[in-house]
């Protein structure tokens, strides 16, 4: 281990504090063997095996076909009508947020 993590180490010694101490070990512990699947318990046999051909074809995402084309153009342009459309007032006064009066002060 590098001379920092010493440091660290003897600090927290000279401090007493020996809950944090274990859980540094731990941290460290595991992040050393993050990497070593058979130390998370993960069998020899899980760590060797191959995949079927089958398998990894059904794995691999289905190909676009060349020729196809999006059934919508992105962006698409907002209808005139929609740019000059009015509201009534009671879809103005539906579209309000409900106000209780018992909740709020």
């Amino acid at each position: 281990m590098n001379v920092l993590f010493d440091k660290v180490i003897s600090i927290i010694i000279s401090n007493n504090k020996k809950k944090f101490l274990f859980q540094i070990i731990i941290y460290i512990e595991f992040f050393e063997n993050l990497t070593n699947y058979a130390y998370s318990g993960v069998k020899s046999t899980a760590l060797t095996a191959q995949c079927s051909e089958r398998t990894a074809q059904l794995a691999r995402p289905k190909s676009t076909p060349v020729g196809y084309m999006s059934a919508y153009d992105l962006p698409r342009a907002v209808p005139e009508s929609a740019l000059h459309a009015h509201i009534s007032k009671r879809i103005d006064e539906l579209a309000k947020p409900r106000h209780n009066k018992g909740t709020y002060v």
